[in-house]
């Protein structure tokens, strides 16, 4: 789930691993000149536009349901280079269950 997704490299990472991936962005974001979402989309990953009335200001990666990235990062230029960012890597499957959790909220909105 990202707010702001426009870092060609973090794709790049994303894009040439062998792994199943779904991604939320969000809607207003998705559609920038340089958002990575379409990007992914066209090489099939399963990534959507977020459906909340609001803007989606998470920022979170959950890797193999036991690994949560999340913080004020956004993987961005401006996240990576100019920006005064954190983020947190937490190793504990009981929080990455709760995070999953919202994913499955967010991911199912209507």
């Amino acid at each position: 789930m990202t707010f702001s997704f426009t870092d060609e490299d973090i794709a790049d990472a994303i894009l040439f691993k062998n792994v199943d991936i779904k991604g939320i962005f969000e809607t207003t974001q998705a559609g920038s000149k340089y958002s990575q979402y379409q990007r992914l989309k066209d090489f099939g990953l399963d990534v959507k536009k977020d459906k909340n009335k609001r803007n989606m200001h998470h920022k979170a990666f959950i890797i193999d349901r036991k690994i949560v990235l999340t913080g004020s990062f956004n993987p961005t230029g401006s996240g990576n280079f100019r920006n005064d960012e954190n983020i947190i890597i937490i190793h504990n499957k009981a929080i990455a269950d709760k995070f999953l959790g919202e994913f499955n909220i967010v991911w199912n909105l209507e």
